[in-house]
């Protein structure tokens, strides 16, 4: 576990308000419809060993991976407010049989839609298939292929987006508004909150049962997950009811914290998310019907990573549940506090503890640990990670995008300020802040996120293994250990109360003109200072990124002839078809022919460096062939083929970037090697 990770959050004042009950007759209203449905109270099942290490009473798991059967809490919501939306509508008492609103619709038929992530649609769509009724589930781009085949099993029609959750969700209440459907939503929109409370209320159900089967006993504390705020919303009003001292922990993914940023500023504020295997609590906005009695209510509110969340999936595993990423995250909150956290929340040896295990088993990636707060642990990481360049390699990977989420995921974990920047799709750039503590000025560390092929490697290219003192893997001795460095440097700054602001930027496109560099340079992050490091075996080298080069023009007249000219250049292969052309031109021969002469000729050149003695912290410097760029000039001229454009100049670029191993030459002696190789194509 991180020393440095994002800090429990209390709210004192939370322990001496109390919720309004709900009306007692919409209680049992609500009993008496649950009780139509098969599998009864799912059960309370105690987790003695989890106890005994942290030193309570008891800790109870309220096991909700199958209920009414389905693998989520979410039926108990979902059922109650589709129930009560269609009496609404067809003008039937509360008491209406779920038999007799099936006859009903079936002459009155109406739709049921909603916006999902899994979880809610699932039950909508069950609850449909019971009443025989359509359901249209509206999904976002990123869903996964189980969730939407899960959807479609319970009879639903699903609509992939091509965006967020948030784009699906607007969809939604669009066409249900469109089409007079009914919006079954566990959001709240400002005509939408009748729907909202039935939710709710239909959650409460599982509070009661667990009053039930703990007996005399009152729960210490209730660790509930908060995507939007839903559940938790549902624990806060029964457990903080008049004459109950029960405190309650919200539990939220490191990296959709809205509810816990909203609690420590006291505020309402919707955060950027990133992804999560944690689905239905990858939530940027808290409810807004919600809010009011979170900020009142709950006493304390955590973070957890992806990976601790599928590290208590495995420990429930091994106690017979088997349950889904968001559901382990409340074991996992619970988990990670340290005395200090048990002694704030009052836990001690006669404390109750009850956990809500919300969904069962899914699909799911394994999340990678973003606990290491060491360089070396981290490159390891950060080498493992699967970015592989997503159109070049044998098997394409997904690019940039999977190391921007674990770089923003390690920073979350730790509460840093993190930022998304996507200029296009697939191109992120990260930035990360620490604010200073009174001066104004900025340094900025920074990297690139690199997604360069894995051909050529001999092994495991994303092994990330130690042996013989050397971490092996792609870029462990380039971006990966420069970045791990940085980041590590940037979380030091934020222990040390630093008057100025430390930046943290990595970017992608650094092969593609910097483009990415222009991105976060446009919104603003220009620091006062910067370093852009790379690894040096913990050596000072004195080096630098500049290029020497020099450039040859070619001018067509009746002979060829290299007039002398200086500018900075670069040579790449495939050679440029326009040199071809001028070369060939010239010389009167097939332009392909002499491209390739050209390029045979230069190329030993280019491999300069590679043959000198190898340097201690770098190994040997090759010059590095880089962008191939050229310039054509054409003039009008008239002969027995009419008025045409003839090229009379074409401009070869060639850089050579400068590496410690390589000894520059002095002088005019790039310009004078290029002539040469120039001569000698021209000679054939």
């Amino acid at each position: 576990m991180s020393s440095r990770r994002r800090p429990l959050h209390r709210n004192p004042a939370a322990q001496s308000w109390t919720a309004v009950a709900p009306e007692p007759a919409e209680e049992m209203a609500v009993e008496k419809f649950h009780l139509q449905f098969p599998g009864g109270p799912t059960r309370l099942l105690p987790l003695e060993d989890l106890a005994r290490e942290l030193g309570v009473a008891a800790v109870y798991l309220k096991d909700e991976t199958c209920r009414f059967g389905l693998p989520s809490f979410k039926m108990l919501g979902a059922s109650w407010a589709a129930f009560r939306a269609l009496v609404e509508r067809l003008r039937l008492p509360t008491d209406t049989s779920l038999a007799v609103l099936s006859e009903t619709l079936a002459r009155k038929p109406v739709t049921l839609c909603a916006a999902s992530k899994g979880n809610h649609g699932r039950a909508v769509a069950r609850m449909g298939a019971l009443l025989a009724v359509p359901v249209v589930i509206y999904v976002s781009s990123d869903t996964h292929r189980s969730t939407v085949a899960s959807l479609e099993s319970e009879g639903a029609k699903v609509v992939v987006g091509k965006g967020t959750y948030d784009d699906a969700l607007e969809s939604a209440r669009r066409t249900a508004e469109e089409n007079r459907w009914l919006l079954i939503q566990d959001f709240a929109f400002d005509e939408h909150r009748d729907m909202l409370e039935w939710i709710i209320d239909g959650y409460r159900t599982m509070m009661r049962e667990i009053d039930g089967q703990l007996g005399p006993v009152s729960p210490t504390l209730v660790v509930s997950p908060a995507g939007v705020g839903s559940l938790a919303q549902a624990a806060v009003s029964h457990f903080k009811q008049a004459g109950r001292r029960t405190r309650v922990m919200t539990v939220e993914p490191d990296t959709a914290a809205c509810i816990y940023k909203s609690l420590r500023r006291n505020e309402l504020v919707s955060v950027a998310t990133g992804a999560s295997v944690m689905a239905g609590l990858d939530c940027g906005t808290p409810s807004s019907t919600a809010w009011p009695t979170l900020r009142s209510g709950v006493d304390a509110s955590v973070t957890v990573s992806d990976y601790e969340s599928h590290e208590a999936i495995e420990y429930l595993k091994t106690r017979g549940v088997f349950a889904g990423p968001c559901a382990g995250a409340p074991l996992a909150a619970l988990c990670r506090l340290d005395a200090k956290d048990k002694a704030a929340l009052s836990l001690d040896g006669n404390s109750t503890i009850v956990v809500l295990c919300t969904e069962g088993t899914r699909e799911y990636d394994t999340p990678m640990d973003v606990s290491m707060d060491d360089a070396v642990g981290l490159t390891q990481a950060l080498a493992r990670v699967g970015s592989g360049n997503p159109s070049r390699g044998s098997a394409p990977g997904p690019g940039e995008t999977e190391m921007a989420r674990y770089i923003a995921a390690w920073l979350e974990h730790r509460d840093i300020e993190t930022h998304w920047i996507e200029h296009a799709k697939g191109h992120p750039s990260i930035v990360a802040r620490i604010p200073g503590s009174g001066a104004d000025r900025s340094f900025m560390l920074g990297g690139r996120i690199d997604t360069v092929t894995t051909l050529g490697y001999g092994g495991d290219a994303f092994d990330g293994s130690i042996q013989d003192g050397e971490l092996h893997g792609r870029g462990a001795m380039g971006v990966e250990s420069s970045l791990a460095a940085a980041l590590v440097a940037l979380a030091d700054a934020k222990m040390q109360n630093q008057a100025g602001h430390v930046i943290f930027a990595t970017v992608d496109d650094e092969e593609g003109m910097s483009i990415g560099t222009e991105m976060i340079l446009g919104p603003g992050w220009r620091p006062d200072a910067a370093i852009t490091n790379d690894p040096t075996c913990e050596s000072i080298v004195h080096a630098h990124t500049a290029s020497i080069g020099s450039s040859q023009g070619l001018q067509m007249r009746s002979k060829a002839h290299l007039p002398p000219s200086r500018i900075s250049i670069e040579l790449h292969e495939p050679f440029d078809s326009l040199v071809g052309r001028a070369v060939g031109e010239a010389v009167g021969s097939k332009p392909e022919f002499v491209r390739q002469s050209f390029f045979d000729e230069l190329c030993p050149a280019c491999r300069q460096g590679q043959n000198g003695p190898p340097l201690a912290t770098q190994g040997r410097g090759p010059v590095h062939k880089e962008e191939w760029e050229d310039a054509a000039s054409s003039e009008r001229v008239a002969d027995g083929l009419g008025v045409r454009s003839k090229l009379v100049l074409c401009k070869a670029t060639m850089k050579q970037r400068t590496q410690p191993a390589y000894v520059p030459m002095k002088n005019d002696a790039h310009e004078r090697q290029l002539r040469f190789h120039l001569g000698q194509v021209l000679k054939l």
